[in-house]
């Protein structure tokens, strides 16, 4: 998913990502910012409302763009960099074996002398089945949360 600048959420900072990067620790980014430390943290678990001048003096305390920090909720920054996959041949090879039953099954129901209805039916419902554990399997590690902060390949 991309924001209105083109940047998608993973590739986004959080406020938190950008003060550890830039080396600060909260009391410091507080002081230099005029944002208390509460107000700082709360910021960087949810800056959703954060007021345009607390997210701005925050990111220019951190010599950081505006656009590469992300302003919102910092768990959906973790959750977009799960999202992040790569192809693997074994999903694919299960939506080919998949299609091919369709495909087969759609053949049947034109020749209508092979199956009965209630073959026809329950092949369905297995293929249905097989769809749903299929989906339930690869949406898994976009549902489960993770609260791990990452940068520069270590947990913050």
């Amino acid at each position: 998913m991309k924001g209105a600048d083109g940047i998608s959420i993973a590739q986004k900072l959080t406020l938190k990502e950008a003060r550890v990067n830039f080396g600060y620790s909260l009391e410091e980014a507080a002081k230099k910012s005029g944002i208390s430390v509460k107000r700082v943290s709360e910021l960087e678990v949810d800056s959703t409302h954060a007021a345009i001048d607390e997210f701005v003096r925050l990111c220019k305390c951190y010599d950081t763009n505006y656009n590469h920090v992300y302003s919102g909720l910092a768990s959906d920054v973790y959750r977009a960099r799960l999202n992040i996959k790569t192809v693997d041949f074994n999903d694919l090879s299960q939506l080919i074996q998949i299609k091919l039953r369709i495909a087969e099954l759609i053949q049947n129901v034109e020749a209508d002398d092979l199956f009965s209805r209630e073959d026809i039916s329950k092949e369905i419902k297995g293929l249905f089945r097989d769809l749903h554990e299929y989906e339930a399997i690869n949406l898994s590690p976009f549902l489960k949360g993770n609260d791990n902060i990452f940068v520069g390949g270590r947990a913050v």
